[in-house]
């Protein structure tokens, strides 16, 4: 069931409204007073999520399938995070409390991570061979692996350094880890739409970029909440509000309603598998700045480099087998086509020897190329002997400056008879 909303009406109107409104919020944020900013921020958080959330939803009631369900999880990950800001500004704005950690609060917010990350699986997107399944999904671990080292020297390590009880430090440690996953999962799904070469009917790329905020923004609150620096209104809620924004537009983007999903193999995106030896390298300048500064790495920092490059290599492993496998497949193809070409050939060979029609076939100086067998009954002569040999040194008397002149006349248009 396909709907009119405004933006398929006016679609740049509806736009520059969000992003007119989002625009003034942020400056409100950084220019107001820190009392001010933070109702301000409380509010407009909750706002953007609850209708990011709500028109998800209702957007995949345009669609069947895995495409709803993908819809109805995305949004549900929105209403789940707008949720736990509800019970934030409940503690803050309406009673004038000091949000305590852990809180109900929590429940929502790292309930976003986990939903969006399965409404992406739900995705139809499946890599061409068993290998490149394999592949995909190593991938993902070395992404996840990288994005651990670097959130384990920036914001990890110094959350357990830090101590506190059990219960505080696992839900401080929730939040990046969380966030890995979904950021793994967000460039998992990316790398195999574009490996595939597929068209979905989502707007993947906002979807990506949007989340991708919100997991910095997460990421951001945890480091600033153990320094004892967050307060509602800080720099860190613009990338909750431009994430919540984003998705706000990606569900609410027309041309998107197409059930049809074109899963033919496209061309190769070296971007793509070049993915994953960006992350290594990223983590790989986080771990060497870490130890120009004389910092030294401890037992998880080992453990995790060596995952990485234990991922690498069985990487590489399994592209020289998928790239095998490949070459037989199509070097199969090859084999198959050339039988089935020669036996045409020889199908048509046949049919022209045993014709009774005479086909001739001539080059541009009329000499005979071709010559079917029913010649030696028509014209009285072999076709072997003819083939060589003008066509006009066989014509009647009297029509043989008359068979010139129209072997002149193809060969002067650059044509061929037959």
């Amino acid at each position: 069931m396909t709907t009119t909303t405004p933006l398929r009406r006016h679609p740049r109107v509806v736009t520059a409204a969000i992003l007119a409104v989002a625009l003034a919020w942020g400056v409100g944020l950084v220019g107001l007073p820190a009392g001010a900013a933070l109702h301000l921020s409380n509010v407009g958080l909750t706002v953007s999520a609850v209708a990011a959330g709500t028109v998800a939803v209702l957007r995949g009631r345009r669609h069947t399938g895995r495409v709803r369900l993908y819809w109805r999880r995305l949004g549900a990950a929105s209403l789940a995070w707008g949720s736990g800001m509800a019970a934030w500004t409940g503690y803050e704005s309406v009673r004038g409390l000091v949000v305590p950690f852990p809180s109900v609060a929590d429940v929502g917010y790292l309930a976003l991570p986990l939903l969006a990350g399965w409404a992406l699986l739900t995705l139809p997107l499946a890599a061409p061979t068993r290998a490149g399944r394999a592949r995909t999904i190593l991938d993902g671990l070395i992404v996840a692996s990288s994005l651990l080292l670097v959130s384990w020297m920036l914001v990890l390590d110094s959350i357990v350094s830090a101590g506190g009880d059990v219960a505080s430090q696992a839900i401080s440690l929730a939040y990046p880890v969380s966030d890995i996953v979904l950021i793994t999962v967000v460039v998992y799904t990316w790398m195999r739409a574009r490996a595939r070469g597929a068209r979905l009917p989502v707007a993947l790329p906002l979807i990506g970029v949007g989340l991708l905020s919100l997991a910095v923004a997460d990421s951001g609150f945890v480091y600033l909440t153990t320094a004892g620096a967050y307060s509602s209104g800080a720099w860190i809620d613009l990338g909750w509000g431009a994430g919540f924004v984003i998705l706000l537009l990606a569900a609410l983007r027309p041309g998107e309603d197409t059930e049809e999903v074109d899963e033919e193999l496209g061309s190769s995106h070296p971007i793509g598998n070049l993915l994953p030896y960006a992350a290594v390298g990223i983590a790989l300048l986080t771990s060497a700045s870490e130890a120009l500064r004389g910092g030294s790495p401890d037992v998880v920092h080992f453990w995790i480099r060596t995952t990485i490059m234990v991922l690498l290599v069985a990487r590489q492993v399994l592209t020289l087998l998928e790239n095998h496998s490949l070459t037989r497949d199509l070097e199969r193809r090859v084999e198959t086509r050339t039988a089935e070409l020669r036996a045409s050939g020889e199908r048509f060979a046949a049919l022209v020897q045993h014709s009774s029609d005479l086909v001739t076939v001539v080059d541009r100086t009329g000499a005979v190329l071709y010559q079917s067998q029913s010649s030696q009954a028509l014209l009285g002569y072999d076709a072997e002997q003819m083939v060589g040999r003008r066509l006009a040194d066989f014509a009647a008397p009297g029509h043989a400056a008359e068979l010139e002149a129209v072997l002149g006349s193809i060969a002067s248009e650059g044509g061929r008879v037959q």
